[in-house]
């Protein structure tokens, strides 16, 4: 099975800025799709963004390192495509499971069995939702099949 490499980012909470609110920055990931859409994701986040305190004002500030750190990401996915290339394996211990692409065989795969519906149950209950026990019980064995 081809693995197509490359570098993708999505948005974390880097810290909270003198006013409280949220700083949200980019982080980079490593990812490796297959040809069914599947994907498999690197366990090590570039942060795009180098959270600070200032003792003397008395407030964290955040500086952007996104060019820096996109650039580490983009030399690990380079060695990666490298290596598998000349005919090397990923090392299981350094890569999780990701949602497959949307649309992909893969996706369309879980989608089937209702993997998507049953981790919107699980989420609006941690996130403090009232769902029945049976719908989040049901949710829970679905997804239990896929850990």
């Amino acid at each position: 099975m081809a693995l197509q490499v490359s570098v993708t980012s999505d948005l974390y909470v880097a810290g909270r800025t003198e006013d409280g609110d949220a700083y949200t920055a980019e982080a980079y990931f490593v990812m490796a799709e297959a040809e069914d859409g599947s994907r498999l994701f690197h366990s090590v986040a570039f942060r795009g963004c180098e959270a600070r305190w200032d003792a003397e004002e008395g407030f964290a500030y955040f500086r952007d390192i996104r060019e820096e750190t996109r650039g580490r990401a983009q030399a690990l996915a380079d060695r990666i495509s490298v290596h598998l290339a000349a005919g090397g394996r990923l090392c299981e211990d350094h890569w999780v499971e990701g949602d497959p692409a949307y649309g992909s065989e893969a996706f369309q795969a879980k989608d089937r069995v209702g993997y998507f519906a049953a981790r919107e149950v699980v989420d609006a209950v941690d996130a403090g939702e009232a769902v029945s026990f049976d719908l989040e019980s049901s949710a829970r064995m679905v997804l239990d099949r896929f850990d």
